[in-house]
């Protein structure tokens, strides 16, 4: 996996927090640790397509 760049962990972040939102219906601060990885997981895809491919 390639590495990120700082100046897009911002981006990445949002991207986090967007898929916790929007995506599973969680609040950044109800999130469970299963909730968070999820997020994480489905925002690195994103971010894998729109910046590696």
């Amino acid at each position: 996996m390639p590495d990120i760049n700082p100046q897009n962990i911002k981006e990445l972040r949002a991207l986090v927090e967007h898929q916790l939102q929007y995506t599973l219906c969680v609040s950044l601060n109800k999130a469970t640790h299963g909730d968070i990885f999820n997020a994480v997981a489905l925002a690195i895809r994103h971010f894998q397509q729109d910046h590696f491919c």
